[in-house]
């Protein structure tokens, strides 16, 4: 478990160290578990509604925060101690977690940092180190690497109490010069070509496999797993891509009301029973009278508005949801509400905005009309991130909002490991961002009329060749994406100078669609911050077209 000197913020519990990557604290090398093992109490549910329609969710869950009251075993972090194995770097000796344990006597149960060097020893302790090679599989399985079945390769050694020894055999450092060996039987074997294709091969050999564990999920006992295992450092990039759903998060009219229902202590109880009793609409309002009432008494609705809300609104959210999980398609909305062609809920508090159209935009002797057909100063937004699913060994990029699990023939092949709390309450973990921003969209003709021009030109060319990895980028192949794509960094740079936030704090969100008569061309730069109080109000300061001097 993850206690008080192994502190990490909540929000990077979103990324870089989300359910089922590895944190190192303290020489260890820790796997975060499941959010089902973390403590409730300590842990706010909220709504995004227009994401939860995208996503089938019943709401996001934020990370655990512990405060001085609060401290305890249950305020922390589930982790488990992955890899297993450990190796002393004064005697090389390579034993599993629960061996070195065993060693080091009945001492502080929770203090792994040192250890005895030897047996009953009370002077010389050794720092153990844990090894950095480790075995994982497409589907997003890991496990130990099989150090015993390496070093007796195709021999049994009938039991699991070989001794082991890791120890260099050059002074690079490197894999190749590691070797492993038995000082039971005098075996040894290097660690060459245990990144090279020929890796599975040799596992096979040895009859080691997949054992299907994701180690990270509560009760996993395995499953059968037909895909081949390969060997990485324990801290390789592609140990865990992390797949983050990102959502402005727009109050519409009834989302309010929405949210308040689904947090009261009853809004289950009559799920549950609508769903097992096949209720319909009349129904609900007599059977589960009580519960309605008391529901309705709670959020300061009437019974019937309830009853309306959660069978017009709740119950047929994945019959009557008509907004696309694409990205750009999902965020129509945003741009819709920023640049002034759809109304929200002001009173929410969630999204305050002040625009300036295309006549504001002339002024100190420039004139971008032409260019820009507005500008709005986003003074308050909340964004929200999503940790919907993460991948190994390779990413999942997708134009996609919720998790891509794809069918190919007879077994599933999963592109993504979905982290949807699909046993207990269906939600996903996130976080809500309060900041501020500048939102900029351009007048078509003027995109187009730049199109056009570098359409034939070594410009265009290089934009259209450019090689694609997944194939929903390749409607990003286009000269009017590129071009607000770079306008979007050569402001954040110029903002960076003038109103002091560093080039990591700035965020870009791009709106792009030629759809005929849909078309976006919009950028959105904020900052914002998991802080109540959200950002200072230096941004939205420098968006204001009379005053702004960094455009100037």
């Amino acid at each position: 478990m993850v206690k008080n000197e192994f502190q990490i913020r909540q929000s990077q519990l979103i990324t870089p160290f989300g359910i089922g990557s590895l944190v190192n604290v303290n020489n260890q090398s820790l796997m975060i578990k499941d959010s089902q093992f973390w403590n409730f109490d300590n842990c706010k549910i909220f709504h995004d509604i227009r994401l939860e329609k995208v996503m089938n969710s019943n709401g996001f869950i934020e990370p655990p925060v512990m405060d001085n009251e609060s401290y305890g075993s249950e305020s922390y972090v589930p982790c488990v101690n992955f890899p297993q194995w450990y190796f002393s770097p004064t005697d090389h000796q390579l034993k599993r977690y629960r061996a070195w344990k065993e060693l080091a006597g009945t001492g502080n149960e929770n203090s792994f940092k040192y250890w005895p060097f030897k047996k009953n020893s009370k002077r010389r302790r050794v720092e153990l180190i844990p090894v950095r090679i480790i075995c994982v599989c497409p589907k997003g399985h890991v496990q130990d690497f099989p150090w015993i079945e390496w070093v007796h390769q195709n021999d049994d050694p009938q039991n699991d109490n070989h001794e082991l020894e890791l120890y260099s055999t050059g002074y690079s450092g490197g894999i190749d010069d590691l070797s492993v060996k038995c000082t039971t039987c005098n075996k040894k074997r290097s660690l060459r070509g245990i990144f090279s294709d020929k890796f599975n091969k040799k596992l096979e050999q040895m009859h080691v496999s997949c054992n299907g564990k994701y180690l990270w999920k509560k009760d996993d006992i395995g499953s059968e797993c037909k895909e081949p295992l390969t060997a990485i450092l324990k801290n390789a990039s592609n140990f865990y891509f992390p797949n983050i759903s990102v959502s402005v998060n727009i109050p519409f009219e009834n989302d309010e009301t929405i949210e308040i229902i689904k947090n009261d202590e009853d809004f289950k109880v009559v799920m549950d029973k609508v769903h097992k009793k096949n209720l319909s609409k009349s129904e609900a309002s007599e059977k589960l009278d009580m519960f309605l009432e008391d529901i309705a008494s709670r959020v300061g609705k009437s019974k019937d508005k309830v009853v309306d809300v959660i069978f017009d609104n709740i119950l047929n959210e994945s019959e009557s949801n008509d907004i696309s999980d694409q990205i750009m398609d999902y965020r129509r909305a945003e741009f819709e509400v920023l640049s002034g062609k759809r109304d929200f809920d002001k009173e929410s508090g969630r999204l305050n905005i002040l625009e300036y159209d295309d006549h504001d935009l002339k002024g100190n002797g420039f004139d971008y009309s032409n260019i820009i057909s507005g500008v709005t100063l986003v003074k308050q937004l909340e964004v929200v991130n999503v940790l919907r699913s993460f991948s190994r060994i390779r990413s999942t990029d997708t134009d996609s909002m919720k998790e891509n699990l794809e069918t190919t023939g007879d077994e599933a092949e999963v592109k993504e490991v979905s982290l949807k709390r699909v046993q207990t309450d269906g939600k996903y973990v996130g976080m809500r961002f309060l900041g501020e921003g500048i939102f900029i969209s351009f007048k078509k003709e003027s995109i187009n009329k730049w199109a056009n021009k570098v359409k034939n030109t070594n410009i265009g060319k290089n934009i259209y060749n450019k090689k694609v990895r997944f194939e929903d980028d390749r409607k990003y192949l286009n000269p009017s994406y590129y071009m607000i794509h770079t306008f979007s960094h050569i402001l954040i740079k110029e903002l960076n100078n003038s109103c002091g936030y560093s080039s990591s704090a700035l965020k870009e969100r791009l709106y792009f669609s030629e759809s005929e008569g849909e078309e976006m061309y919009g950028i959105l730069i904020y900052t914002s911050s998991s802080d109540s109080e959200g950002t200072l109000g230096g941004l939205v300061k420098q968006g204001s077209p009379v005053t702004n001097s960094c455009c100037n």
